[in-house]
């Protein structure tokens, strides 16, 4: 247990790889130094560390994965979180009052907005999970960098502009339907996938062929079953927000059922736009695959 007068050490031990973190601790207990020097070595340990591990190119692919993924993923996230509150408030109020719900065809309309909701919330899991499992494997010194950098790009794809135009269900929607529930859904599932993997990879060195063939079978299958939405995200997702939001939505064609139009993109961009979400899952795949090659080799008997 380290004692009391060190627990500056042990804040900036918290950035230390597990395995390193033990034998620093002790040389600095040994060290007699004081709380502020070991303070500032083990800082200075672990800044000098990452500065090696960006010498890798792996640690640039990992930066480029989160970069580019994580902007969109903050786009469509937003989109599908919106689309599951816009669910959620026409089951609280139509229930209530409506005709919707319990009128003819109201059996389908509630099949269709919770199988909606479900495969949105799934297909955030699946991407949000890829995306860590895939900047951890590719350089894990760099992990914790580039999830804050991730958290950041969900942040920044969404800054400055609204898809609250093409829905008239949010559009005069309290607070908590409109920004509340979207808001914790997407950081919420996103996030926590990501983190998800991340730890998993950093407590256990590598991922199982069955998990690899889980997520991949996944991924792809709610990517494709999700590509509609990717692509009205994209083309209504840029909607300056402010007061002619309204206004801007009409004008680019993003109103009511509207909404999955792709004028406002190029053509050959909508058609290969949903498949660059599993840009982070072709990098599992491979360094999970090299893995397995490099433990078969180092197992086999040598002749």
């Amino acid at each position: 247990m380290i004692p009391s007068r060190s627990r500056l050490v042990e804040l900036a031990s918290v950035l230390l790889a597990e395995d390193d973190r033990e034998a620093v601790v002790g040389d600095f207990e040994e060290s007699g130094a004081s709380s502020i020097r070991g303070f500032v070595d083990i800082v200075g340990l672990v800044g000098r560390r990452q500065l090696q591990a960006w010498g890798d190119w792996r640690a640039w692919l990992g930066l480029f994965v989160v970069i580019a993924v994580g902007l969109l993923l903050g786009v469509v996230s937003r989109f599908l979180a919106e689309a599951v509150s816009s669910a959620i408030r026409l089951y609280v109020t139509e229930w209530q009052t409506g005709d919707v719900i319990r009128g003819p065809g109201g059996l389908d309309y509630r099949v269709g907005a919770a199988a909606y909701a479900f495969l949105g919330c799934a297909a955030l899991t699946c991407w949000g999970w890829t995306c860590g499992a895939a900047v951890t494997l590719l350089s894990r010194r760099t992990s914790v960098v580039n999830a804050a950098l991730f958290v950041a790009s969900l942040v920044a794809a969404t800054s400055g502009t609204t898809t609250a135009g093409y829905s008239s269900v949010l559009r005069f929607a309290p607070w908590g339907y409109s920004l509340l529930i979207p808001t914790a859904l997407r950081f919420s599932i996103v996030t926590f996938s990501f983190a998800w993997a991340l730890v998993r990879i950093k407590r256990r060195g590598f991922l199982s062929l069955r998990t690899v063939t889980f997520w991949s079978a996944g991924t792809v299958v709610l990517t494709f079953l999700n590509a509609g939405a990717i692509r009205a995200a994209v083309s209504c997702g840029r909607i300056p927000a402010g007061r002619y939001s309204f206004e801007a939505a009409r004008s680019m064609g993003c109103m009511g059922q509207t909404v999955h139009t792709t004028a406002a993109i190029p053509p050959w961009f909508a058609a290969i736009l949903p498949w660059t979400m599993l840009l982070p899952l072709a990098v599992v795949i491979a360094k999970s695959h090299g893995s397995q090659r490099h433990d078969n080799a180092a197992s086999s008997p040598v002749v």
